[in-house]
């Protein structure tokens, strides 16, 4: 039983392919339910953990830790979904996840810059400069947040365990290669713990 935690670069169909990785494997899909759920817990409102994960650390987080407090927040929260299995999770706490859980695939969905200009245009009707303005910003707040955690891009292959470039790819394809790596590490899991003595 796996989870599949994907982090997805904007105008990639993140949503879409979470969505039918689930579908196809019979798995719960959350995502910003997380977020709502930690404000909840916490009594925290959720700008202020959205801007935990989406924005620059404020000047004045080395006295307030309001930075970290959220982070944490939002760590508790996910935590609580990860004790279950069949379970996939899209959205930028994927990067909260301890690395150390063998039965967690990270996935990261990216596309060269014209495909995804190309979908922002299409699904929002964006003019081409204000698709590509979105677009900046959205690889800001990635970078922010990955550089944040590990002083890695949002990019880096060392995040995930499979990066999936989805200007080459149908979504059917990559939701098919997301759900045969899933089922890879299911095998894998289900082998180690019956070696495991008792």
């Amino acid at each position: 039983m796996s989870v599949i935690a994907i982090f997805s670069a904007s105008f990639c169909h993140g949503d879409e392919i979470a969505e039918k990785v689930a579908q196809r494997l019979g798995y719960t899909c959350i995502g910003s339910e997380i977020v709502e759920e930690a404000s909840r817990r916490f009594g925290l409102p959720s700008e202020k953990l959205l801007r935990a994960m989406h924005g620059a650390t404020s000047f004045l987080n080395s006295v307030t830790r309001e930075r970290e407090r959220s982070v944490a927040y939002l760590r508790a929260a996910l935590a609580e979904h990860f004790l279950q299995d069949n379970l996939v999770y899209h959205g930028f706490a994927v990067h909260l996840l301890p690395k150390n859980i063998p039965h967690v695939l990270k996935v990261c969905l990216v596309a060269d810059r014209q495909a995804r200009i190309r979908v922002a245009t299409e699904a929002e009707g964006l003019s081409e400069s204000k698709a590509t303005t979105r677009i900046e910003e959205d690889d800001q707040q990635r970078s922010r947040w990955t550089q944040y955690l590990f002083d890695l891009g949002p990019w880096d292959k060392r995040l995930y365990d499979i990066k999936i470039p989805i200007h080459t790819l149908s979504i059917d394809e990559a939701v098919t290669m997301i759900c045969d790596n899933a089922k890879k590490i299911d095998r894998h899991t289900k082998h180690q713990s019956e070696q495991t003595p008792d």
